[in-house]
């Protein structure tokens, strides 16, 4: 959903989300931060709170020329108050910028209001490599159903996308640019092993930038959230979506050659993000979808 806003005059603010362990959707955890302030706000103005008050109204949008959500919460506060949008939202924002004291791993943000109440929260590179970095690894998806090994044509293109990550990754193992513990992806095991972390930073600075790289970091929150919810969701769709992205992804982002030579890091990182594609798609594929997930055609 593409909506069109014209920028305030309202600086940036910086905003650190403390997140517990094991979390997977930064979407839930932003919801829920702004329907705990939300609560404080309605209560300021009314004792009786609507029993249609819980974080799934507040919808997060995801950003299209960066990755990050754009909410609408503070004009959906401000029906039936005497406050504007643009006043609840940067009051909202002023909570979110108060520094919180904890001990655990933070994600950092940026926050721009827009005309007329409009949040947008991109996420910081370190926050993006963080998130991307602990994924897999606390994800742990249900055994994988008993599928039947065949093609299903309207799916094709997803397995046949599954099919070129597996192939690349064992390329990748077996060129000495990155080692996996197993070559199997029958099951639903996430098979990095080094490097460690994936660079998916270089000098602090996020390495995968370009539209196409972006996209699929964009599909995998889309992902990513939808599988952290309770929603029963359009998984073939989501599953498509995913798909191509990864075969954009492939086609303009080089990871051999010259690429390989002279900047193995970004090698290893575009690797890393075919890894969590793969591990993301096969969940979709076998799990919700319940079909075969080939690791090779």
């Amino acid at each position: 959903m593409r909506l069109n806003v014209s920028e305030i005059h309202f600086s940036c603010q910086k905003f650190s989300l403390a997140v517990p362990f094991g979390f997977l959707s930064i979407g839930r955890l932003l919801r829920q931060k702004l329907f705990a302030l939300a609560l404080l706000e309605q209560k300021k103005q009314t004792e009786i709170i609507s029993d249609d008050f819980f974080p799934e109204k507040f919808t997060l949008y995801y950003l299209k020329s960066q990755i990050g959500y754009r909410s609408a919460i503070a004009l959906q506060l401000a029906k039936g108050q005497t406050r504007s949008s643009q006043e609840i939202a940067e009051q909202l924002v002023k909570h979110l910028t108060i520094p919180e004291e904890s001990d655990r791993v933070s994600l950092d943000f940026i926050i721009r209001v827009w005309e007329p109440g409009w949040i947008d929260f991109y996420i910081s590179d370190r926050a993006l490599a963080l998130w991307l970095q602990q994924l897999p690894q606390i994800f742990y998806p249900t055994l994988v159903r008993s599928v039947k090994e065949a093609i299903v044509p309207y799916l094709f293109s997803s397995q046949y996308a599954y099919a070129r990550c597996c192939s690349r990754l064992r390329l990748g193992h077996r060129e000495g640019l990155i080692e996996l513990h197993e070559l199997d992806f029958s099951q639903p095991i996430w098979q990095w092993k080094h490097p460690h972390p994936i660079p998916f930073l270089a000098s602090g600075k996020f390495q995968l930038v370009r539209p196409t790289e972006q996209n699929l970091i964009r599909q995998i929150l889309v992902v990513t959230d939808a599988l952290d919810g309770n929603a029963t969701e359009n998984w073939i769709e989501l599953a498509t979506n995913l798909s191509e992205a990864i075969l954009e992804f492939e086609r303009r982002c080089r990871i051999w050659g010259e690429v390989k030579q002279e900047t193995p890091q970004l090698s290893q990182a575009r690797l890393g993000l075919i890894a969590i594609a793969q591990f993301l798609l096969q969940q979709l594929l076998q799990e919700k979808i319940g079909v075969w997930a080939p690791a090779e055609l």
